[in-house]
């Protein structure tokens, strides 16, 4: 299952991108990093989430945070879910 990621920069910035599993904390045990201190201009991105873990493997059923780190100021969303899909 993929999840698009998309926010709005107010000003240029050096931004990170870090997915967790909403049960752990932000230790350090990153499911998966989107991108890790890339400059960004200002404006409309988006990142595309696979699912899967850096080390390319499914990530596990359940609910996921994302936290964006933008000029070293954090932003923490929760509720991201991935679920399973029935084909």
């Amino acid at each position: 299952t993929k999840t698009t990621l998309s926010f709005t920069l107010t000003k240029d910035a050096v931004v990170s991108i870090h997915i967790e599993h909403a049960r752990w904390r932000f230790r350090g045990n990153c499911t998966r990093e989107i991108i890790d201190g890339t400059f960004l201009k200002k404006g409309n991105h988006s990142f595309v989430w696979d699912g899967k873990n850096n080390r390319g493997n499914r990530t596990s059923l359940g609910q996921y945070k994302v936290r964006v780190l933008a000029n070293g100021q954090p932003y923490v969303k929760s509720g991201l879910h991935k679920k399973l899909r029935v084909r």
